[in-house]
């Protein structure tokens, strides 16, 4: 279902035009990326050069270019997710943000779910749950063909 809904994303991203990506939007897709990459090197030991080197074969600057266009593709992505819901009427209710925060905040790591509500920027965690909704309707309003293998 991933691999359905980037593909369908990145469709829909190429066939829309973003006229302004807010810098704040795109930092904050760059703090994600680095953040989670940093919290991967200190898994393995490692500081984020060394654990970027090791496992992707790209020095700081090569990694900080990648970094930031990604950023830029998801903060590109998020524009035409926010244009899609307000054309679709899609939005995150309160009951459905508890309900959320009440399901998963377990297996974010939280021992409680106001544990999770006050670590979190519960915005962000808003506006990730209405991004998850606008791909979830254009997975379900999609026309998707499967292309067969071609096999020699």
């Amino acid at each position: 279902l991933q691999d359905v809904q980037t593909q369908i994303i990145s469709m829909v991203t190429e066939n829309a035009t973003v006229t302004e990506v807010p810098q704040e939007l795109i930092d904050r897709f760059y703090n994600v990326n680095i953040n989670n990459m940093t919290y991967n090197a200190m898994m393995y030991g490692m500081d984020l050069e060394s654990f970027v080197s090791a496992y992707y074969g790209m020095d700081a600057e090569s990694f900080e270019t990648e970094t930031l266009a990604a950023a830029e593709i998801s903060a590109n992505q998020a524009m035409v997710c926010l244009a899609i819901a307000k054309a679709e009427n899609i939005a995150v209710t309160e009951e459905e943000m508890e309900e959320k925060i009440t399901e998963k905040y377990a297996s974010y790591g939280y021992a409680s779910a106001d544990a999770f509500r006050e670590s979190v920027d519960l915005e962000e965690f808003k506006d990730s749950l209405l991004l998850n909704k606008v791909l979830d309707f254009l997975v379900e309003n999609a026309t998707i063909t499967e292309v067969p293998e071609i096999t020699e």
